[in-house]
């Protein structure tokens, strides 16, 4: 492999492929958010090449992703009021709208063995889950109080036949 997936070799001038919330494809290959620009950006690093994916406004600011087994990089949408999925097979783009404003999903999780996705929202304490499938969301009311549910990650504990949530 020949080049630094940071600096692709089809980069436009003057830009950089630094990101957040990087997740890697089961090929090796780098997906994340470029939060400024609203897009997502992912690199094929054996073609050490990058395409961006527009996630419709600028003012999305795409949050912390993460690949699911069939390489579909799921990612908070924060500014978008939304939870979003990549397939990074075709590129195409799915996006699920909270209804409630300024939900401002900062992650999303993988699906779980029953198929829901989760996120947190840091700026109205709740805890967000989305059915891909039916596009039922919940939320969550967190009884921490004002500032207190700024995680940034959710993780399924394995161990346990029961759903449970680690934050961090």
């Amino acid at each position: 492999m020949d080049g630094d997936f940071r600096k692709p070799k089809n980069i436009e001038p003057g830009k950089s492929a630094g990101g957040y919330g990087f997740s890697v494809s089961s090929k090796g290959d780098p997906c994340g958010t470029d939060f400024m620009s609203g897009k997502v950006m992912c690199v094929d690093v054996r073609k050490n090449e990058i395409t961006y994916y527009d996630t419709g406004d600028v003012n999305n600011f795409p949050r912390r992703g993460r690949t699911d087994l069939q390489d579909r990089f799921w990612f908070g949408l924060y500014g978008g009021n939304a939870i979003n999925m990549l397939d990074m097979h075709t590129g195409k783009m799915s996006t699920w709208k909270w209804s409630t404003p300024y939900t401002t999903p900062y992650l999303a999780t993988v699906p779980d063995k029953d198929g829901y996705i989760y996120s947190s929202s840091n700026t109205s304490e709740r805890l967000l889950r989305l059915n891909p499938k039916t596009g039922e969301m919940v939320e969550f009311p967190m009884p921490n109080g004002p500032g207190n549910f700024d995680t940034k990650k959710i993780n399924y504990d394995p161990t346990t036949k029961k759903k449970v949530l680690l934050f961090a």
